[in-house]
This record gives C-alpha cells, sequence and structure tokens, in this order.
C-alpha cells in the first residue's frame, strides 16, 4: 500500500471559539484484501498519522478522527481531522488560563482617604461620645483558573496546596496575596479533568485586628506588632507554601504591529512600541 497525504481537494481549516479545526485529506491506493478487509487496512495504512499526532504545522491541534471511504480502483480516500480535544491527557504546564473578576463584601472601618470613621456628639444631660462606624463594602476580587486533563486524581495536591497562599512571587504577584481556593475534579473514563482555583487580593491574605480605641488615644504597647500609627496589628492565618511545583504559568501575549507608509495609534494602556 501507499499514502499520498495532504491533497488540496476537500481539504479545510477553520478557527472557532475553541481553536483551530484542520482536514487533511489522503490516498491510499493498492490496498489488498477481501471486501471486509480493505477498508481497515486503508485506515491502518502506515503511512498514515496516529490518533493524537499533532498537526504538521498547528501544534496545538491533535488527530482525533480518521475516516476512510472507497474510491474504487483499490484506492481510498482518508479524512484525517485535527482540533483540541478536553478529553486529551495534557500536562500543568500547557493547561488552558482563564481569569475572571467580580466583587467581594468586606468591612472597613476607614473612608477613601484611610481616615477613620468616627464621630463624637453630645447626648442628652450634657455628656459626650464616641463612636466608631463599620461600613460594609464590594471590593475587586480575581480568580485564576487553570483547568488540563491529568491520568490521576489530585490527592496530594489537595493536601499540600489547597487553603494555602503562596509564600513565594508567583507569576508575578507578590508572596501572601494569592490563595488556592478550589481544586475541582471530574472523572471521565480513565482520566480526570482538573481544575485549580487561586484568588488574588492585593491587600494580602492577613487578618488585620483594628483597636477599639483610636490610635491617637494609644500611648503605648507591650506588643511589638500593633501599629501605634494606625491602631492595626496583623495576623497570619493562612499557611503558605510555594505553589511553583505545580507548573502553572500565565504567558504573557504579544501582538506584532505592522506599520507600511501608514500612521497608527496604540490605545491600550502600558503598550511598549519598540522600533526595529
Amino acid at each position: 500500500m501507499a499514502a499520498k497525504l495532504d491533497l488540496k481537494d476537500s481539504s479545510q481549516i477553520s478557527l472557532t471559539k475553541e481553536g483551530y479545526r484542520a482536514q487533511r485529506i489522503a490516498l491510499v491506493s493498492g490496498v489488498a484484501g477481501t471486501a471486509a478487509q480493505v477498508l481497515f487496512n486503508a485506515i491502518n495504512d502506515g503511512g498514515l498519522p496516529d490518533i493524537g499526532d499533532a498537526h504538521p504545522d498547528i501544534s496545538t491541534i491533535t488527530l482525533n478522527d480518521i475516516t476512510c471511504s472507497p474510491l474504487g480502483g483499490g484506492q481510498f480516500k482518508i479524512t484525517l481531522s485535527y482540533y483540541k480535544d478536553s478529553g486529551t491527557t495534557t500536562t500543568s504546564s500547557t493547561a488552558e488560563a482563564r481569569v475572571s473578576s467580580g466583587l467581594s463584601v468586606e468591612e472597613t472601618h476607614e473612608d477613601i482617604n484611610g481616615q477613620p470613621m468616627d464621630s463624637s456628639y453630645q447626648i442628652f444631660g450634657g455628656g459626650f461620645a464616641s463612636q466608631r462606624f463599620t461600613a460594609e463594602v464590594e471590593r475587586p476580587r480575581m480568580s485564576i483558573n487553570f483547568e488540563y486533563t491529568a491520568t490521576g486524581f489530585p490527592t496530594n495536591d489537595i493536601t499540600k496546596y489547597l487553603g494555602k497562599i503562596n509564600s513565594a512571587t508567583w507569576n508575578g504577584y507578590p508572596p501572601k496575596t494569592i490563595l488556592c481556593s478550589a481544586i475541582d475534579a471530574d472523572q471521565n473514563g480513565d482520566n480526570f479533568r482538573v481544575s485549580y482555583t487561586f484568588t488574588y487580593r492585593a491587600e494580602g491574605w492577613q487578618f488585620k485586628g483594628k483597636t477599639q480605641y483610636p490610635p491617637e488615644e494609644i500611648t503605648a504597647s507591650a506588643d511589638d506588632g500593633l501599629d501605634l500609627t494606625t491602631g492595626i496589628r496583623e495576623w497570619d492565618v493562612y499557611r503558605t507554601v510555594n505553589f511553583s511545583p505545580l507548573g502553572f504559568s500565565l504567558t504573557e501575549i504579544g501582538y506584532p504591529l505592522v506599520a507600511n507608509s501608514a500612521a497608527f495609534r496604540i490605545l491600550s494602556p502600558g503598550a511598549t512600541l519598540t522600533v526595529a
């Protein structure tokens, strides 16, 4: 038998929200065997790629379907379909990354200028009262999700990372600002579709206790951790761990700009233009 790959007739490539899909066409000739055997022999020709092989030009998609149809005269048309299959076993270094943002309710005793929300007023009988107010505010909260298909349940990762914060800088985020907030696993046959969620908090995940008395009324403290200027005492309430061994990486994407005797504007903030 002989296989001739990449015939132009019926070849296709398309781009969808899930990535590229490509269709390669091959011709297998000289197939021998009975009527019941020739289709099987043609689709298993040694010159054809195997299921799971990467596309020769688009490495992000793999061969998932092979279709064989007879053309007559001992020749067979082979259709090779390439696309990204979420069920294909991958690794954490090639995990799909998604970033989402929202709002989370937090309590604060300070206004937008960092001043205590205190008020003093006179009450019936001539006395004075001082009161500190607490407000519930919606703060921005960002989550980073990594997902890939693994061959085993992530028992060790759940024990080691879940509910802990980063001890070192991770994907550009400072220590103690990233919390591993969820590790999920859905079984699909022999594999597991695992998902890791990390939540970012710019001010960190320490507990910040506020004294009941205004800072200006505090003259001294035996507690070295108490900030006498702000009246705030921080405590570490989450254990730390280095997330780097997980292998997750947020890739910085660059977009080439080409100008040929034309003017263009960069509207995105923080953009860098390099002229070569």
